[in-house]
């Protein structure tokens, strides 16, 4: 009986403990809806364009001040694995991105490709502040321009289960449960028929 309760147990609780998959804060970061939504414009007129992407059919394109973005669901940096977006320069050499925290704090800085051209990768996980809360992220386009910038990503990994391992862990306690109590009911017909 003990060793059925083990195994059930094994199998039931196997999965308990695995991190979540990387998720993306940012949403419609390849622009591949064909539109900005959920960025929303913060200077100038951006636009989601098919003429140059990084990947897939979209990019958005901006001039100077043209500004997209987007915020989110206040997020602990030290949680955040990875932030980078791709661009395109051919227009002018420097784009200018800020991170925005909850605490009403900002940071950012250029991200600088001078005498360069073709899509290059921007990785700012560096540029976090540490000990914050990330709740926004804002990119401005290039002068002369125009920018191409596609891509856009900031993974989140967090050492919690996902909602299907909360249902498998759930259903091993109820059945240890279940087992515990037919182990005793059985115990108490034993004790009666001796």
């Amino acid at each position: 009986m003990w060793r059925k309760l083990a195994l059930t147990t094994v199998v039931l609780f196997g999965g308990i403990g695995t991190p979540t998959q990387a998720a993306n804060l940012l949403t419609n970061g390849g622009f591949e809806t064909g539109s900005l939504t959920p960025w929303t414009v913060s200077s100038g007129s951006p636009v989601v364009t098919s003429a140059e992407a990084h990947s897939g059919t979209y990019s958005v394109s901006g001039f100077s001040l043209d500004a997209i973005q987007q915020t989110f669901a206040p997020t602990p940096t030290s949680q955040i694995t990875h932030v980078s977006f791709w661009a395109l320069h051919d227009g002018g050499p420097l784009d200018f991105y800020i991170f925005s925290y909850d605490d009403g704090s900002t940071s950012g800085d250029f991200a600088n490709a001078l005498g360069s051209s073709g899509w290059h990768l921007f990785d700012l996980t560096s540029q976090l502040l540490p000990g914050k809360n990330l709740s926004g992220f804002e990119v401005f386009g290039t002068t002369p321009g125009p920018a191409f910038m596609d891509d856009f990503l900031i993974d989140v990994s967090a050492a919690v289960p996902e909602p299907a391992t909360w249902a498998t862990m759930l259903l091993g306690f109820a059945a240890v449960g279940f087992a515990i109590r037919r182990r005793k009911r059985t115990e108490t017909k034993l004790r009666q028929a001796a």
